[in-house]
């Protein structure tokens, strides 16, 4: 079985870099069959399948992902990420429903994510901020 998903998402991971129609679809089915606790590498390959047409459909998944993933914010997944906030909706969707997910994970990348709103953005990006500060908890201070 886990040779099965191993393949998977080395196929799921080459669609998305070479942003295939495909990748969400795929992404979000693979995203379904993984168990929370699955390897990094295939909560890698969910987000950057994800990433290369982000809606707000699948931004649960998507922050769910990140949070799992191995380096999601790092220099490989950056040009996706500026692009994911390009149009505001993910930020938007982030200062409504980041400070209240469930996973202090999935809060902490949703902080470190935001890093990556441009800043006509900043309105939102800032009640985000605020929502998250105001739960006062460490590990999430730190990451926004």
């Amino acid at each position: 079985m886990r040779c099965s998903k191993v393949l998977a998402s080395t196929a799921l991971q080459q669609l998305a870099t070479h942003k295939h129609a495909a990748a969400p679809g795929l992404a979000l089915d693979f995203a379904q069959r993984l168990p929370a606790k699955a390897d990094a590498d295939l909560h890698t390959a969910v987000m950057q399948g994800l990433l290369t047409k982000p809606t707000t459909d699948n931004y649960g998944t998507l922050l769910a992902a990140a949070a799992r993933a191995e380096d999601p914010f790092g220099k490989k997944n950056q040009a996706a990420w500026q692009t994911a906030f390009d149009d505001g909706t993910l930020i938007s969707w982030l200062a409504q429903n980041g400070p209240t997910r469930k996973q202090a994970s999935e809060r902490i990348a949703a902080a470190r994510a935001a890093r990556w709103t441009p800043n006509s953005q900043t309105d939102p990006a800032a009640t985000f901020l605020r929502g998250l500060l105001s739960q006062r908890d460490a590990m999430l201070v730190q990451a926004a």
